[in-house]
């Protein structure tokens, strides 16, 4: 994260590329989390 938010400061295209980068990330860890709740739910 350190390294990517060190680029960030360089261009701001290269940091909203990152600010949405992080944003899609987010979302994904969100989805997997969920999924797995889910999967863990219906196994119990």
């Amino acid at each position: 994260m350190k390294p990517a938010t060190g680029e960030c400061r360089f261009t701001p295209f290269v940091g909203v590329m990152c600010v949405t980068l992080f944003e899609k990330l987010s979302l994904l860890i969100a989805a997997a989390t969920l999924a797995v709740n889910i999967i863990f739910l219906i196994t119990r």
